[in-house]
């Protein structure tokens, strides 16, 4: 048997238990009108059957709130607006002293945190939901979303901490910001086309999600849309994709692949940080910059294809991808900043452009497995510690392994001792430039300095 009653003094609010939200398209309600026990609120409000209702003055109402004492605190020092509970089935019309009113809508923060909310059944006549309509009611169960509503709005379900299953209008036009933030048992989702972006923050938290469907009417992803959601083992953005948000799939890490639409062509800072479940990346053609964190602790990555088109790595782009055995990098890029290939352990070998100008600090620290690399004739400023690294398991240098390789013949400046103090430390600089080298700060302290006919 259905519950559906209001309680208008203030109460305990147990927030303990585990209920699910289902938001479905249900068959639509009755279209007869109802009147039932009316109570008049305030001027244009008033309550049916336990319902609160507010007249928009053109002959219809939307569901709202109590206005008489619109707010107080709940035991989680949550601000509630009225005390719903149990169910709640919304008729399509109602009576009020022989004038009948269409239910069009639910105004903003309608049941925002009712904790004893367990389920709202909405006419096919609600067009609009306001934002923050359910906000923290984290123990409903169930909610259908009408056909008519074109926009699901700003935090609309933030907080529904049950929520599993999502099914929405096919004519829906705009999912809000942050609006199904922290639904933390939401299991899929499949948005409709039409869609063009999806809001900040949309799905951030949502930790039990496996697998998401996008439309190929999408263009961009905002910022943290799908941060957190570390259980997404199924995602393909689409081709007409062109913008993506920082830490758009910050911690996603069991995705498995993830290719990048050829629209990119700007990867924000931490995109991908922590997807340490892709295991190969090829970047497309026009892709020209890759941001701070972009790939950082992508540990599960082995292999990397930087395309033709890139002129920017920021720095700790790829900070701790430590199963990456080789990089190359495109002609083009200028700089390599502070650790953007730091702690990639793995790593044996490394190309440098012929347009590098300059190495940042500890841009290779931790690449204990480097062997050789050479250095470009076009660079002219190595930072410190820009080679700094300690074998985890031995506790000693790699200098013993690494040869560098210099090209020019004017000693690059350097900022600091670019490795480890008192390790032996070999470099290869152009025939009958070594006193150059010698009479340089900090390359004086190579204890072989070995010439070569580039």
């Amino acid at each position: 048997m259905r519950k559906n009653h209001l309680t208008t003094w203030v109460k305990a609010a147990t927030l303990s238990g585990v209920a699910v939200l289902t938001l479905l398209l249900m068959p639509a309600c009755s279209s007869d009108s109802q009147e039932g026990n009316t109570e008049y609120l305030a001027k244009d409000m008033f309550i049916v059957d336990r319902i609160f209702y507010q007249n928009n003055g053109n002959g219809t109402v939307s569901v709202s709130y109590d206005l008489r004492n619109p707010m107080h605190m709940n035991e989680k020092n949550n601000y509630v607006l009225t005390d719903y509970e149990g169910e709640i089935n919304v008729p399509s019309a109602i009576t009020v002293d022989g004038v009948t009113y269409q239910v069009v809508g639910v105004t903003e923060s309608a049941f925002m945190y009712n904790t004893k909310l367990t389920k709202v059944t909405l006419p096919s006549s609600v067009a609009s939901i306001g934002k923050m309509a359910f906000y923290g009611c984290t123990m409903l169960e169930e909610v259908n979303v009408p056909e008519g509503v074109a926009e699901i709005p700003d935090y609309c379900f933030q907080g529904c901490t049950a929520l599993r299953i999502v099914e929405m209008p096919q004519h829906l036009n705009r999912i809000g910001t942050q609006a199904f933030r922290r639904c933390t048992k939401l299991e899929g989702i499949s948005i409709p086309e039409g869609i063009t972006e999806l809001s900040d923050e949309m799905f951030s938290g949502c930790n039990q999600m496996t697998a998401v469907s996008l439309p190929q009417s999408l263009e961009s992803i905002g910022t943290m849309c799908f941060r957190g959601c570390s259980s997404i083992a199924s995602l393909t953005m689409p081709s007409s994709m062109t913008k993506l948000g920082a830490k758009a799939f910050y911690g996603c890490n069991k995705i498995p692949a993830m290719p990048v639409p050829q629209g990119i062509k700007e990867l924000p800072d931490s995109c991908f940080y922590g997807c340490s479940g892709i295991t190969s990346l090829t970047l497309p053609e026009g892709l020209t910059s890759i941001g701070v964190n972009c790939f950082r602790g992508c540990s599960g990555l082995t292999e990397v294809k930087l395309p033709t088109t890139l002129t920017t790595l920021k720095s700790k782009a790829f900070n701790a991808c430590s199963k990456v055995v080789v990089f190359q990098i495109p002609e083009g890029v200028t700089e390599l900043p502070d650790s953007v290939f730091s702690s990639c352990s793995s790593m044996l070998y490394v190309t440098l452009p012929e347009t590098l100008k300059t190495l940042g600090i500890g841009t290779f620290a931790g690449c204990r497995l480097l062997i050789e690399v050479t250095i470009p004739e076009s660079v002219t400023a190595i930072g410190e510690n820009c080679f700094y690294s300690i074998d985890s398991k031995t506790g000693t240098s790699n200098w013993n392994k690494l040869t560098l390789n210099l090209k020019s013949s004017t000693p690059p400046t350097l900022t600091g001792s670019i490795s480890n103090a008192r390790t032996r430390k070999r470099i290869v600089v152009p025939a009958g430039y070594r006193e150059a080298y010698e009479a340089q700060p900090y390359w004086a302290e190579f204890d072989e300095i070995m010439e070569r006919n580039y």
